[in-house]
């Protein structure tokens, strides 16, 4: 697994099935996983995804606790996903947020953000 990361206050540009990212024979989807660093316990984090290319899906993750925290498909408008968390202490370093495709074999540009 090729994992990638991403500041508070930064946007990343990137693209959806292209080298390093992980696909799922079994479901047709391909995925990116950002590490988000520069988290400060006890502050809500908005993160948006955003693709003129494909239909976006974001989950965000917890490595410490192994539980998914967030889920958004169309929160953004349209097409484009947007979620709100607010960290807890002792895991600001365990929080993963996770790229893919709302539908199998979607491919295309997006530009994930953290503020």
């Amino acid at each position: 697994m090729s994992t990638n990361y991403i500041g508070v206050n930064s946007t990343v540009s990137d693209q959806l099935g292209g080298y390093g990212d992980i696909y799922d024979p079994t479901t047709g989807h391909y995925y990116d996983f950002y590490q988000i660093t520069n988290v400060a316990p006890g502050y809500e984090l908005n993160i948006s995804l955003n693709s003129n290319n494909f239909d976006t899906s974001l989950y965000i993750y917890n490595a410490s606790t192994n539980e998914f925290v967030g889920y958004d498909d169309n929160g953004g408008g349209a097409t484009n996903s947007q979620l709100s968390f607010t960290p807890v202490f002792g895991d600001q370093d365990s929080y993963y947020a996770i790229v893919t495709s709302a539908g199998p074999s979607s491919t295309g540009y997006y530009d994930i953000s953290v503020y």
